[in-house]
This record gives C-alpha cells, sequence and structure tokens, in this order.
C-alpha cells in the first residue's frame, strides 16, 4: 500500500457518515490496520542478516553523517516511522537489528505493500547517512 493510499485510507476512517453506509468495509480495514504491525514486527525481526556485519552492528558514524542521515530521516521516514523512530504508521525503529546491507536494500526497494522504495531519490551517501542515523537511535 503506497503512503498516499494510507493518507486516503486514514481520511476514509476519519470520515464517520461513509462507514455507516459501508460497515462491512469499516470491519476489513480496521481488521487490516489491527494486524498489520503485528506483520511489520514479525517481518522486520524474521528477517536474516545479510552481508559481512552481525546484526545491529554498524561501523561508527560520524557526527557529521549521523546528523545529515537525521535530517533526512526527519524529511523523509518519520510521517510514517515518527519523529525518533519510534513507529506510527509504520513499525519502530528503535530496536533494529537489521545488517547495515540489510537495511540499505530495504531503503532502496522498499517493502511491497508497506514502504515506498526510495532507491531513485536517494544516492548511496544518503543511505548510508540514513544506516548512521538509525543505529545512533537504537535503544
Amino acid at each position: 500500500m503506497s503512503r498516499t493510499d494510507l493518507i486516503r485510507v486514514s481520511a476514509l476512517m476519519r470520515n464517520r457518515s461513509f462507514f455507516r453506509c459501508h460497515p462491512p468495509l469499516k470491519a476489513g480495514i480496521i481488521g487490516v490496520l489491527s494486524i498489520l504491525p503485528l506483520l511489520l514486527a514479525g517481518g522486520v525481526q524474521a528477517q536474516k542478516p545479510q552481508g559481512n556485519r552481525k546484526p545491529g552492528t554498524a561501523a561508527a558514524g560520524s557526527k557529521a553523517s549521523i546528523s545529515a542521515g537525521h535530517t533526512l530521516f526527519v524529511k523523509n521516514c518519520s510521517p510514517c516511522h515518527g519523529a525518533s523512530g519510534q513507529g506510527s504508521e509504520g513499525p519502530s525503529l528503535q530496536k533494529l537489528t537489521l545488517s547495515d546491507t540489510a537495511i540499505a536494500t530495504t531503503i532502496k526497494k522498499g517493502v511491497k505493500g508497506e514502504m515506498p522504495a526510495f532507491g531513485s531519490k536517494f544516492k548511496d551517501a544518503d543511505i548510508k547517512a540514513l544506516t548512521a542515523f538509525l543505529h545512533s537511535i537504537k535503544k
């Protein structure tokens, strides 16, 4: 589901009069939205790390790289993942255990039906900065 679709669904959910005429649709949307966090949480944890690094490890990002990643995150990722990566429409990223390679692949290719691909928007340096920022917010 694209971000535009999520915005439309959100707008529909706020329009209570629409659901008085379409109760089965309301039940279906609520059902899907209620299990989505469970699916996302399971999918993020079930992914196997790729690349040379162990899960959750990263080369220490410089302060400049982390700062650049934070700027990119706030502009592009925070609407779904929250201002500090705590999760909102998208899953929390504060306990992310994916390798740098897996994080970069997810950013580039997205997650079908859940997260758009940013490969054409970000350069490799941007993705490295985002990865450094994500490792810096681990709790």
